[in-house]
């Protein structure tokens, strides 16, 4: 097992997972996000191939689940029948972003169910990563020969201007471990401080992204009127699809979402706008967060209330800054909360 630097850093080749088809395309390797490994294929330089990891995981933890039961012969069935509906799901989630964004700022996307070939390395590697901060990963390859596991693979238009000079991701990277003051809440949840600390405080606090793209993305927006008004103009749209849908959107990722100068003109688009656990809702964080905080909170409800939080101050200030009265709203909270959620790794 290696060390977490490395297990982070880890590559993913196509030619790992012995593929029939490598030979035939030679997927080349891009990188990894929070669900899914993206591949280039050289040949269809108009498309990129993604492999949710994540979805091998949890396929992998459920049929180690049957297999304390019984074996059942039609346990991938079963799970293919669940990932199938989750593609379904998920297409009517993309299908009401297109509709409030507009479909000239998404990308034309397929998903397919797949049984994809894996050996035990890359299977216990993936099931390290998936638990690198969420406990002890299940044994790998205990009492199960497993050499193929269902997924979801999808097909998506290339974003070619992901590389543009001009372009600047939406994004303030991962969680980490910090403090927010009671000041801090006050100030980005319930609009009692000027534009100028406001954007300063959500900056300082919660832009860990690891080209500070937030911040950049901000400062170039306090210089430039047309790219401020389309900020102002996305953040308005965002809120009105979390309150219409009780659904939020992924800042997380690097490439998440886009936004670029072509042509002269500024304008963004939603690469993978949808967190992995897209099927949790904003008014599921409302309820968590109106309970009572102690150590029950679990580490994915924890999680999954920082990244509210985030997403909320993030689309306020923003909204605020454009004279706009329609905010997203989170229960009270106190400072002792905020730290329970953010303090901890």
């Amino acid at each position: 097992m290696e060390n977490r630097e490395t297990l982070i850093n880890r590559k993913f080749e196509a030619k790992e997972f012995e593929w029939i088809e490598t030979e035939k395309y030679f997927p080349e390797y891009i990188g990894r996000g929070s669900d899914q490994l993206v591949y280039k294929i050289p040949k269809h330089p108009d498309v990129v191939l993604k492999v949710s990891w994540k979805k091998m995981v949890e396929s992998y933890e459920a049929l180690l689940l049957i297999s304390e039961d019984t074996q059942k012969p039609d346990s991938n069935e079963l799970i293919s029948k669940r990932l199938i509906n989750e593609i379904a799901a998920k297409n009517l989630v993309i299908k009401k972003i297109q509709d409030c964004f507009g479909a000239d700022h998404c990308l034309k996307e397929r998903s397919f169910v797949l049984s994809v070939p894996i050996t035990n390395k890359i299977l216990s590697d993936m099931v390290h990563l998936h638990y690198l901060h969420e406990g002890s990963p299940p044994s790998v390859g205990i009492n199960l020969d497993i050499n193929r596991l269902t997924t979801i693979v999808s097909v998506q238009e290339k974003y070619k201007e992901v590389d543009h000079p001009s372009s600047i991701g939406f994004s303030y990277g991962k969680i980490q471990k910090q403090q927010p003051s009671e000041f801090f809440l006050n100030t980005m949840l319930l609009s009692l401080d000027s534009e100028k600390k406001q954007t300063t405080l959500l900056l300082d606090h919660f832009d860990n992204s690891w080209g500070k793209d937030m911040t950049r993305l901000f400062h170039k927006a306090s210089t430039d009127t047309e790219l401020n008004q389309l900020l102002i103009d996305f953040s308005k749209k965002a809120i009105l699809f979390t309150q219409n849908h009780d659904r939020i959107l992924d800042f997380v990722g690097h490439d998440n979402i886009i936004f670029s100068k072509l042509d002269g003109v500024w304008t963004y688009k939603l690469i993978d706008a949808l967190p992995s656990n897209f099927d949790r809702t904003f008014t599921d964080v409302k309820n968590i967060l109106q309970k009572e905080y102690d150590i029950s909170m679990n580490v994915m409800d924890r999680k999954l209330c920082a990244q509210v939080i985030r997403y909320t101050a993030a689309l306020n200030t923003i909204a605020k800054s454009g004279n706009s009265q329609n905010l997203l709203e989170l229960p009270p909270l106190t400072k002792e909360q905020l730290n329970f959620i953010f303090s901890k790794d």
